[in-house]
């Protein structure tokens, strides 16, 4: 009887436990790697436009933070765009805080 009794227990604390665990949140400033697919066109400006910055992985992202804050004054301005699979790819590393995850 004791036994089933601490087994017991034990599956109830450790269920309090597993549910503490889901509620908890990613913390903002966790960076999400993203891809966004690129024409060679887009490739060679993007790469041009990387050779002051450390890399282009970090020129891309603060590209994206800039667009991103002049959407939020102007979004008139951004047309929708519908994006096309072009098998190649570049990478940018935005916080959750901007990528919307938060």
């Amino acid at each position: 009887m004791l036994n089933a009794e601490l087994i017991s227990q034990n599956r109830q604390v450790n269920q309090f436990l597993n549910q503490e665990k889901q509620k908890r949140k990613e913390p903002s400033h966790k960076i999400k790697d993203m891809k966004f697919p690129v024409t060679p066109e887009q490739r060679a400006e993007l790469r041009k436009r990387a050779v002051k910055a450390k890399n282009e992985t970090e020129s891309n992202t603060r590209i994206l933070l800039q667009a991103l804050q002049q959407y939020k004054l102007n979004p008139d301005a951004f047309p929708r765009l519908e994006y096309q699979d072009t098998g190649v790819y570049m990478h940018a590393k935005p916080t959750l805080f901007y990528f919307g995850e938060n």
